[in-house]
């Protein structure tokens, strides 16, 4: 009996804990905006390290243009990798994107490679205009095979 009475329990409290953290990632959106970036950073961090990947995501965002947080690019990358491996795999972008933006063309073009590896259509991918710049200058580990 004490068992079924916590089944029940569970069964009823792990979707009312999953409404309540739906319910506040979309008033951190919301926030977000309306340039409200404190209060979503606010609203952000404590889904983000409960593993929320959405949340993650919106905080690397915010970690990287510095609103509402202390601009750091090493938040924002934990975030948008803790993003990626949970699950959102838009974050990839925000990844390559921040290691172009800070210099890190050799981290970039790894990620860039290993997408193309794996089948992964860059030239339809958010992600085309860093790759094509990349050939072209031949930045990390990129390079235009060139034969006469």
């Amino acid at each position: 009996m004490k068992r079924i009475l916590i089944m029940l329990i569970l069964a009823v409290a792990i979707p009312v804990n999953i409404i309540a953290q739906n319910y506040e990632l979309n008033r951190a959106k919301r926030l977000i905006e309306n340039e409200e970036y404190k209060e979503a950073a606010t609203l952000l961090r404590p889904l983000a390290e409960n593993g929320n990947a959405e949340a993650q995501y919106l905080a690397a965002g915010l970690f990287v243009e510095g609103k509402g947080v202390i601009k750091s690019e090493k938040q924002a990358e934990k975030y948008y990798i803790l993003a990626f491996n949970g699950g959102y795999k838009e974050a990839i972008v925000g990844l390559v994107e921040l290691y172009d933006k800070i210099g890190e063309k050799e981290k970039a073009s790894d990620i860039l490679i290993k997408l193309c590896s794996n089948n992964h259509d860059i030239e339809k991918s958010p992600l085309a205009h860093i790759y094509g710049e990349y050939l072209y200058h031949g930045y990390g580990n990129i390079s235009v095979n060139k034969q006469r």
